[in-house]
């Protein structure tokens, strides 16, 4: 992600653990949720948002990308996307 000047973080323990990462750091950070291409992708995301929404402030700065309109694959991410070369300039 360096490569393309941005800095990536994920909660520790899975799709699952989204509730148990703290994400205060984030407050007042622009920040951009990519969430793999399947259900757990979209569950994680939503439990993302929700507790940016919990941190207050971070909730103004947040997008996610819809993955639906990118070519991906089922379970695919932002690594695959960028092995695809649309990371590239």
């Amino acid at each position: 992600m360096t490569e393309l000047g941005l800095v990536a973080t994920t909660s520790p323990g899975g799709s699952n653990a989204a509730a148990m990462a703290d994400w205060s750091s984030l407050a007042g950070h622009p920040v951009v949720i990519w969430p793999d291409k399947d259900h757990a992708g979209k569950v994680y995301a939503a439990n993302v948002f929700q507790k940016l929404k919990e941190v207050g402030e971070a909730t103004l700065n947040v997008d996610q990308i819809n993955v639906e309109e990118l070519d991906l694959d089922e379970k695919e991410d932002v690594c695959e996307w960028i092995e695809k070369g649309f990371g590239s300039n």
